[in-house]
């Protein structure tokens, strides 16, 4: 398939979800998204702004897990997940959302190291 003609469909595809998903029902402000979207030039250039908070540190530091010490302290969303996913009690199923190069894998990989620490010990 031919670039221009993807990007074109694409554009129509989300012009028409904008319409439907944002055209406000009340009367006063009817057709703006329309009025919004005819205009091709505005819709789809930037600026773009992307804010990158901080993420909030754990209490553990490098020491949650007993028998090796993580490569990073860990954040509050990764010592969550661990003390629900550590094979000390019960693991819990377990859904970590949160922003890019948050340690979202290390969420799940640490846990399933400490079962491997456990079994070798």
């Amino acid at each position: 398939m031919l670039p221009s003609l993807l990007t074109r469909d694409i554009q129509a595809g989300l012009k028409q979800y904008l319409l439907t998903a944002y055209e406000p029902s009340d009367p006063f402000f009817s057709g703006i998204m329309s009025r919004f979207l005819d205009r091709d030039g505005s819709w789809l250039k930037g600026p773009y702004l992307q804010l990158g908070l901080p993420f909030r540190p754990g209490t553990k530091g490098r020491n949650f897990f007993k028998l090796f010490e993580t490569t990073y302290k860990g954040f509050t969303h990764q010592e969550a997940a661990w003390s629900r996913l550590t094979s000390e009690g019960t693991p819990a199923n377990t859904l970590v959302a949160t922003g890019t190069g948050s340690g979202k894998t290390e969420s799940f990989l640490y846990p399933i190291l400490d079962y491997c620490a456990r079994e070798n010990a």
